[in-house]
């Protein structure tokens, strides 16, 4: 919508010129024309034009675009045919690129970030983009909301304090926590879309926000050789260091040898010292000229870079052939060889009896613009008669899904056509040629087709560099000197700049880079598939065309997918001489400042320059180091470091100056004391400090000597003393059902009331909203911090990695059967996939070698815990590859060894810690059976595991067939169902119902319904508020299993509110059980599908906060803060959803 798109109008065999009307009007009724062109094609031009279109909206509603999401294009050929197909509408309106000064942060630093906004042909342009800045913690999101700025042609500058301090507690560890920048462009003026629309044009760029320091010195370490063979009884590291200003590390290193074994880091006992560090510069590549065998060829490839490119001469046939590659070392055993594989299919005629194709080949198939490519054509034509009519190959030229380029060709009589072309700034950072050739026949129409990716290099459009300024360079500046430099680039360009300290780089690599931003734009190109297609509609098809034509035959509907991610004042570069001189000062730090320019034009769109060092040193100076935080009244330690690169000895003068609210050695005036440096070393001065009030404290050290003098002065951060806690209130916002006559539902939230607090502390409270009741969850589930974020973990290995294996299996087990990923983010499916994969890896790490599991390592055998790993294998294997013998070992393995004649299962070790339960032997009276693994037991699995050959993994089995099998498991259920009338504590009635249920023994719901409270909300237990949690979950699990979904409402409402931080709910287990019982309750019973909830939240002495929800944004987060000591409560009014407060 709104951007200009190239259509291609061709018509083959006439003689005289035809009027082609091209028509755009709306899905599906046709009632409004949007678009009316005519277009005639004649001799003149070949009959072909490429015409390029605009739609833009004013004669149609913009819900009704929204909802249809297609547009009919029709293109009426005079009398002869009319051609019509269905568009999908974009409403990527361009692209945002976010520059920060900094790509990682402390608590309380100002962020500077700036946004760069071009339209989809990568032009820089005047807009308005609305900027939301949201702080992740670990217990809650601080949300800035929107606020609209506008980009002049280039940029926006702007500046944000950290609104939030790290309360981590001392002795604690560090807190991560994110930053994310999501801006959208301002799309009302051009389609008056809603302000709820976020969708199609959202950026999020993400910033680690950590208690982090700078390193002092960057080391690089290069092994000998980057592979080892079983064979190698050493491996050779040399390790290189050097200061950031430019100095060699003179000093000791201290190497540690590791491996990493199923994603565990294990640390090699020997540790060497390596002392009088060397000082290099080294550049990794891959390893070149190792000989490699490849399918068909005859010979191997022992000359290349590390990368091989060949062309192989197939099998004239149309099955699919295996290519197989692998090295041919000659000291390498074949087992030790390094193979691969693929399976490739054939490209088929489009016409079987007439198996004609058309080739292209290139000379290059990567080049820069600027370049002239020749591709050559050729038709391999299967009769006489097709050869003899030569005629013209069409072919097209695309970049960024859009035909930029189109022409003809003529055959020669050799059936065979070249072509050149000239590489131009349009077609970087790549294009796609396609060729096509239609050859009519007596009585139908063959069509050859084929396609190549040319790879452009990635550099700018235009061009920008930052360089010395006339003159010889200098090596190194003092602080506080000024420096000048210049730009050179595009006349009239725009261009912004920001120094960075190289330190900084070193601890992140998401600073902009032209590489990412070309990669940005490749996303957003249609042609998304590498290969050229599996027969001719598939090139079309593959290129991210639409291919529709009068005789039968079309390309399969097409829907791509767009995909978008101390500053110096804008300099123009002037129109005449394309350079700019630029003068600055240098910060006071001794470092290497990198000077990062990026321009911006209308013409050429973005450039970013490479990086412009200036070494700030000076031959003597002081450093401070200090921690990174400091709890208030703690003793700490912070150095003062002199360095002397002078060829003399200095008698320096060291002064702590006075310091205030901080006990030290200078509380009541200066603290002055001599030191003796001598040439060419360093001199560490500790000092010892108290805080006493938190915040940010500073503190000066100043140095004198004959030859000069130098000082630092930085800020101590101290926070609070004492352990952050958290209390959370959960409230199921449903005005359809729990409001008034008018729709609307009124939650009062009441004061606080704190106990406990540490003095002189300011406690918070956070608002979250999110439109998905399971939406915290999920996103916790299927995020790489989700269990340090969702899950309270005491530790154990094999607990986490359960845990990392169960919570995604939720996650995706939910939205698949609910059809939510489209609101999740479709790609996040593979990312939780592989979570489950991950985790599946590193479980079979703790297996034993009869197939059983200890709870922790090097213990005996749980029975809980191997049957807890059959039930979570036996999920996953819909999902990932699980092999049925990691199922059936440890399954066969219980029924062998730990069930009794009785049916019950014996636990020779249970496991004690709360995470994942807690004196299991109380399940049942007579504290002998796990129910709990009973509900694994079930008929799937028997029919698995009966055909299971014994030995696994060198463990002979006793061979079980299928009647034995269900036998063990009906003798199992015989025992469980004998005993379930006699139960009394709620959670062992909840469990066994569950397992009852599972097993289809049938459970009474009278039981287990009067095993719960009063208002049959929960099934308490007196032993731990754990245990409520997990039975109340057991017990909906059952109630739904069992078709009582009116019964499952209580618990289901009762166990929504009693979330914790991030959608959590306690350990492990609870956490397990609560959300698979929330999950499989919401796909029983889902939301509204026209969910609509306005929701407005009232707080005193502030202003009304109002949000808006939709089927679209249920999964979106909104977070606020509010003063921990004020009444604040929430409104809300709608007709229809469930959204959740926090």
């Amino acid at each position: 919508m709104g951007n200009e798109e190239n259509i291609l109008l061709e018509a083959f065999g006439l003689s005289e010129p035809v009027v082609v009307t091209l028509l755009v009007s709306d899905y599906p009724e046709k009632n409004v024309t949007l678009l009316r062109r005519k277009v005639t094609l004649n001799s003149d031009n070949n009959y072909s034009v490429l015409k390029t279109i605009t739609v833009i909206q004013f004669l149609i509603n913009i819900e009704t675009i929204i909802s249809t999401k297609h547009f009919y294009t029709i293109a009426e050929f005079g009398p002869f045919q009319q051609v019509e197909y269905i568009s999908k509408v974009s409403f990527l309106s361009g692209y945002i690129f976010i520059q920060t000064d900094k790509p990682i942060y402390n608590p309380g630093d100002t962020v500077r970030f700036r946004a760069f906004v071009s339209n989809p042909e990568f032009q820089a342009f005047n807009n308005t983009i609305s900027v939301e800045i949201q702080v992740f913690m670990p217990m809650h999101f601080i949300e800035r909301p929107f606020w609209k700025v506008h980009a002049f042609l280039v940029a926006v500058d702007q500046s944000l304090k950290m609104i939030y301090k790290c309360l981590t507690a001392v002795g604690t560890g560090s807190s991560d926590n994110f930053c994310f920048f999501r801006t959208l462009t301002e799309l009302q003026s051009m389609l008056n879309l809603p302000s709820e629309q976020p969708t199609a044009f959202t950026l999020t760029l993400t910033h680690s926000q950590t208690l982090s320091k700078l390193p002092a010195f960057n080391v690089t370490l290069v092994p000998s050789k980057f592979h080892l063979s079983l064979e190698d009884k050493e491996l050779k590291v040399k390790v290189y260091a050097k200061y950031l200003y430019g100095e060699k590390v003179d000093g000791v290193a201290h190497i540690v040898f590791g491996i990493t074994n199923y994603g565990m880091n294990k640390r090699v006992s020997s540790m060497k010292q390596v002392k009088d560090v060397t000082v290099s510069h080294h550049d990794g590549s891959p390893a070149p000229n190792v000989p490699v065998k490849i399918s068909f060829l005859s010979a191997p490839v022992k000359v290349h870079s590390g990368t091989i490119r060949v062309s192989l001469k197939m099998p004239y046939d149309f099955t699919p052939k295996t290519i197989k590659v692998n090295t041919v070392v000659p000291k390498l055993k074949p087992e030790q060889q390094a193979k691969t594989e693929w399976l490739v299919e054939p490209f088929m005629p489009f016409n079987s009896l007439h198996p004609n194709q058309l080739y292209i080949t290139v000379d290059k198939k990567e080049a820069k613009v600027g370049d002239t490519v020749d591709f050559h054509l050729r038709l391999s034509l299967t009769s006489n008669q097709e050869r003899s009519k030569p005629g013209q190959l069409s072919y097209t030229v695309l970049n960024k899904g859009k035909i930029i380029r189109a022409g003809k060709v003529n055959v020669t009589k050799y059936n065979a056509a070249k072509f050149s072309l000239l590489l131009t700034p349009e077609m970087v950072p790549a294009f796609r040629f396609v060729a096509y050739y239609i050859l009519p026949l007596q009585h139908d129409v063959d069509l050859m087709a084929d396609s190549l990716l040319v790879n452009v290099q990635s550099q700018c459009l235009g061009s920008l560099k930052v360089e010395q300024l006339r003159g010889k360079a200098k090596q190194w500046y003092s602080p506080g000197d000024r420096f000048r430099f210049q730009l050179r680039g595009d006349p009239g360009a725009k261009v912004s700049l920001v120094a960075v300290d190289t330190s900084v780089l070193l601890l992140s690599k998401s600073h902009l880079t032209q590489k990412k931003i070309w990669d940005t734009l490749g996303q957003g190109d249609l042609g998304c598939s590498s290969g050229g297609g599996r027969n001719s509609m598939g090139v079309f098809h593959d290129a991210g065309l639409n291919f529709h034509k009068s005789f039968e035959t079309s390309t399969n509907n097409y829907f791509g997918t767009f995909l978008c991610v101390q500053f110096k004042d804008l300099i123009s570069i002037p129109i005449l001489f394309a350079v700019a001189p630029v003068e600055s000062v240098l910060p006071d730090s001794i470092t290497q400042w990198g000077i990062l320019g990026i321009s911006a034009s209308a013409s050429t769109g973005f450039c970013v320059a490479e990086p412009f060092n200036v070494r700030a040193w000076k031959p003597f100076f002081i450093k401070l180091r200090l921690p990174r935080t400091a709890a208030r009244n703690e003793h700490v330690e912070v150095k003062a470091m002199l360095h002397n690169y002078m060829s003399k000895d200095l008698k320096v003068l060291v002064i702590l100056s006075k310091m205030v609210n901080m006990c030290s050695v200078a509380y009541t005036e200066d603290h002055k004391q001599e030191v003796f440096v001598q040439a060419k070393s360093s001199v560490l001065i500790p000092y010892t400090v108290i805080p006493l009030k938190t915040g940010e404290l500073p503190l000066q050290v100043t140095a004198m000597s004959r030859t000069g003098r130098d000082a630092v002065r930085k800020t101590l951060r101290v926070v609070m003393e004492g352990i952050q806690k958290s209390n959370v209130m959960s409230f199921v916002l449903n005005p359809a059902e729990k409001g008034d006559g008018g729709g609307n539902q009124v939650i009062r939230v009441k004061r606080a009331t704190l106990s406990s607090v540490v003095p002189n502390s300011v406690p918070q409270r956070f608002v979250n909203i999110r439109g998905n009741l399971l939406a915290d969850s999920i996103d916790n589930s299927i995020s790489q911090d989700s269990l340090a974020a969702l899950i309270q973990m005491p530790g154990g290995c094999v607990e986490q990695n359960l845990a990392s294996i169960m919570l995604p299996l939720i996650a995706v087990h939910y939205l698949d059967r609910s059809w939510q990923w489209e609101s999740v983010g479709i790609q996040r499916r593979e990312v939780a996939i592989s979570y489950i994969k991950t985790g599946y890896e590193n479980q079979l790490h703790f297996r034993k070698s009869d197939n059983s599991y200890p709870p922790y390592r090097n213990e005996g055998t749980s029975t809980w815990i191997t049957a807890f790993v059959v039930k979570v294998f036996s999920m996953a294997y819909p999902f990932i590859t699980v092999d049925m013998q990691n199922i059936c070992g440890p399954l066969l393995y219980l029924l062998n060894h730990k069930q009794l004649p009785s049916g019950a299962f014996k636990e020779d070790n249970p496991v004690y810690t709360t995470s994942m339960m807690v004196r299991r032997e109380y399940v049942l009276t007579n504290g002998k059976i796990l129910c709990r693994f009973y509900c694994i037991m079930n008929q799937t699995l028997c029919l698995f595991c009966s055909s299971l050959i014994p030995g696994v993994h060198g463990t002979v089995l006793r061979t079980l067939d299928r009647c034995s099998l269900q036998l063990m498991f009906q003798r199992a259920g015989v025992y469980l169902k004998e005993r379930y009338h006699r139960l009394r504590r709620p959670y062992s009635v909840a469990i066994a119902c569950y397992a009852l249920a599972v097993s289809n023994q049938g459970c009474s719901k009278s039981v287990l319904l009067k095993s719960a409270s009063a208002d049959r909300k929960l099934w308490p237990d007196a032993e731990n508020t754990f245990f409520t949690l997990e039975a109340t979950g057991y017990a909906l699990l059952a109630l739904l299993k069992g078709g009582h979904v009116q019964e499952a409402a209580a618990p289901f409402q009762w166990l929504n509110q009693q979330r914790r931080v991030g959608g959590g709910f306690g350990p492990t287990q609870s956490t397990m059980v609560v959300l698979q019982a929330l999950s499989e309750y919401l796909v029983k019973k889902p939301s509204p599908a026209d969910m609509n909830l306005k929701v407005v939240l009232r707080v005193p002495c502030r202003s009304d906060i109002h949000q808006a929800f939709t089927k679209h944004l249920a999964h979106v987060a909104y977070s606020f803060s509010v003063s921990t000591f004020l009444t604040s409560y929430s409104s809300l009014n709608g007709l229809h959803g469930s959204n959740l407060l926090l």
